[in-house]
Formats: structure tokens, C-alpha cells, sequence
């Protein structure tokens, strides 16, 4: 599996980023177990779902479109989490504000994204 990871802050606290990391990471890479290079095929999804979002949507919203489009699922919806990290960082989604709502997670708040590629060709 992937390195070891402290989480512990200097002054002794944990890093809570630092295990939602992680945590992210073996979700991606147990899905990867099962279905060889998933990552890949779901980025390649969210990028072609995203050109066409022009409201405001959350990482729900992604998972349960790629569920109607009968993509291939990972046992988590947790692998999602570095799927979407990748696009934020490749500037293919904005992060707006943590206003979204998951209906799964007992309607805690979550981050709302918006396509910065909405209408563009491929």
C-alpha cells in the first residue's frame, strides 16, 4: 500500500486533513484493485459530465450521475474524493462554498462546485 503518514500536528493534535487524505487515497486505490486504472475512466467521466453543468452541483450530484450512466462503481463512493481533487486541481471545477447539502450524509453541509468547463468542446 501507499507510505505511512504521521497525523500528528507539532503541538500534538491530529491532522484531520491528513487522514481525509489518506483516507481518500485507499478508497482510490482499493477501487483501482478492483477495476484496473478506475481513476482514469471516472476522471474522464467527470470530465465529460462537467461540460455539460452549468448549475451549481456537489460530489453527490457527480456519484449518482455516474450511477445513472451505469458507470463502472467502486465499493466506496469515498474514491471519488481524489477524482474530484484532481479536477479542482486541473482547474476543470471550482470549489464556491460549503453550502451544498448531502442528502446521504444526514444533511451535512458540503462543498458546491462549479464547472469552469460548462459549453466547451472537448
Amino acid at each position: 500500500m501507499g507510505e505511512q503518514i504521521s497525523f500528528l500536528k507539532r503541538d500534538g493534535g491530529i491532522d484531520a486533513a491528513a487522514l481525509r487524505d489518506q483516507g481518500m487515497q485507499r478508497a482510490l486505490e482499493h477501487a483501482e484493485e478492483d477495476v484496473k486504472h478506475w481513476g482514469d475512466l471516472a476522471y474522464t467521466f467527470l470530465v465529460s459530465w462537467c461540460r455539460t453543468q452549468a448549475d451549481l452541483f456537489t460530489g453527490e450530484d457527480i456519484t449518482d450521475a455516474s450511477k445513472d450512466r451505469k458507470l463502472i462503481q467502486p465499493a466506496t463512493d469515498k474514491a471519488w474524493g481524489q477524482v474530484i481533487r484532481r479536477a479542482a486541481r486541473r482547474g476543470i471545477i471550482v470549489k464556491v462554498d460549503n453550502e451544498g447539502v448531502r442528502s446521504k450524509g444526514h444533511t451535512s453541509p458540503c462543498p458546491r462546485w462549479r464547472s469552469m468547463i460548462h459549453g466547451k468542446p472537448a
